[in-house]
């Protein structure tokens, strides 16, 4: 009786933001209509609330980005936390010690997460911040109050699948390279 009221109550919080009645009703084409388009939609089996596996059913080839709910994690910590940083100099003037500064909070944020004094804490590869006419940035664009920062990326991947190339018994020959 515990575990059932347990369920209803873990399913009810788990649909509670939802407007949509029939959530509760989904079924498993639903979730692998979603897994297919890139969405880690939560699911609700007997109860219990779950996201169904880390990895959707997208084409690698077709959409890397989408293939893995890790790096969606990661892409969507790192929009909101630069968009934080951004937030602070929307609406000042636009002076280029402005801009370097918004440049300059960025780089501390992802120099930080790169981590090369720590590599226990490192969490992304490598980075680069582009505010300057390469990222879009014109004369038009900065009178009109637009200031582009291009960022890009590099996460650490993931050791998804690993193989053990083993040969072993009396008849195998070590060789040393």
């Amino acid at each position: 009786d515990c575990m059932a009221g347990a369920s209803v109550t873990q399913q009810s919080e788990a649909t509670a933001l939802e407007d949509n009645t029939d959530i509760d009703s989904m079924g498993m084409a639903d979730y692998i209509l979603f897994k297919a388009a890139g969405i880690m939609a939560p699911r609700i089996d007997e109860g219990v609330t779950f996201i169904e596996s880390g990895v959707t059913a997208v084409d690698p080839t077709a959409d890397p980005s989408l293939v893995n709910a890790s790096r969606r994690a990661m892409a969507d910590f790192l929009q909101d936390s630069m968009a934080a940083i951004a937030g602070r100099y929307s609406k000042r003037l636009k002076s280029k010690q402005k801009r370097a500064e918004l440049i300059s909070e960025i780089d501390g944020f992802l120099s930080n997460l790169k981590s090369v004094s720590n590599i226990e804490l490192q969490r992304i590869s490598d980075y680069t911040i582009d505010g300057t006419a390469n990222a879009g940035n014109t004369t038009q664009s900065l009178a009109a109050g637009i200031f582009r920062v291009k960022v890009q990326v590099e996460l650490i991947g993931s050791m998804d699948v690993i193989v053990l190339d083993t040969t072993i018994g009396e008849g195998v020959i070590v060789t040393t390279v």
